[in-house]
């Protein structure tokens, strides 16, 4: 069981480009039998019902859909449009996620949230370290192999694997709970008596996150300001679990409001992506 089977799938169709190759691990069905079992199922079931992961999370979740992180982007879009209110969102994606998640941190996790045992935290250890890889082509299997060592430490828990996901909610999740106490995001109040109030920072889907902001704190002259820390947060706290964010696959969008005879309108064309800034541009 210490033989993994790494092959590349292009991402774009027919196009083989060395970057835009996926890597997906072919392991042993026992392996993914006990990921599945344990990870997607027992934990994820523990998790619903200690209530122990926030409101942000909807992807790999039951009762969860994936149109759910989308409708809720319209919704917060419709509602600062109605009230005219500035806002800016960031729509964040990582990097080759699956494959620079933590191992241990993300098993230390599942033990302190989740009551992991930690002879399966042990388990899922020594599987990602004593692993060997070896990639497929239509060449056939690699003779050569890359493994972890201690001077030149592998990451990752590995696409294809079924703990993966799961292994991404516990810490996505984490983050999720620090930018609670450090950030300023999204507040929304009932029209009339302002009775209900939702405040909120990011919904995730997977890998994807999509952040919001329309309030700050009084440290903070203007809400670019805060949500250039909340983004800079995300981006240290991302760093933290080994991730990194794919800033050429991101964007940016600030909405704001001008005045012009009398009626407030969105001032046009203020919509960046994030791998068309350089240096010199400015942002309304």
């Amino acid at each position: 069981m210490k033989k993994t089977v790494t092959v590349l799938i292009p991402k774009d169709e027919g196009v083989p480009r060395i970057h835009r190759l996926r890597p997906l691990h072919i392991v042993e069905p026992e392996i993914n039998a006990i990921a599945k079992g344990l990870w997607a199922r027992k934990l994820m079931q523990i998790a619903e019902i200690t209530g122990n992961m926030t409101d942000n999370q909807y992807g790999g979740r039951k009762r969860r859909q994936a149109q759910s992180a989308v409708i809720n982007k319209v919704l917060y879009y419709d509602i600062n449009r109605t009230n005219m209110r500035e806002a800016q969102y960031d729509d964040i994606d990582m990097r080759s996620n699956y494959d620079r998640e933590l191992v241990r941190l993300v098993t230390t996790e599942a033990q302190v949230k989740l009551g992991l045992h930690s002879e399966d935290a042990k388990f899922m250890v020594d599987f990602v370290e004593n692993q060997r890889w070896y990639v497929k082509t239509g060449f056939g299997i690699s003779d050569e192999c890359y493994e972890y060592e201690n001077s030149a430490p592998m990451y990752g828990l590995g696409q294809g694997i079924a703990w993966s996901g799961p292994g991404w909610l516990l810490s996505s999740d984490t983050i999720a709970k620090c930018k609670a106490n450090t950030c300023t995001g999204m507040e929304y109040k009932s029209p009339m008596n302002q009775n209900i109030q939702v405040k909120k920072s990011e919904d995730y889907f997977v890998d994807d996150t999509s952040c919001g902001c329309n309030s700050k704190d009084v440290n903070k002259p203007t809400i670019m300001h805060q949500a250039q820390h909340n983004s800079q947060k995300h981006s240290d706290y991302v760093e933290v679990t080994g991730g990194l964010v794919a800033a050429d696959k991101s964007n940016f969008y600030h909405i704001q409001w001008e005045f012009s005879n009398g009626n407030k309108s969105p001032i046009a064309n203020n919509d960046r992506e994030t791998k068309t800034k350089t240096k010199n541009s400015k942002i309304k």
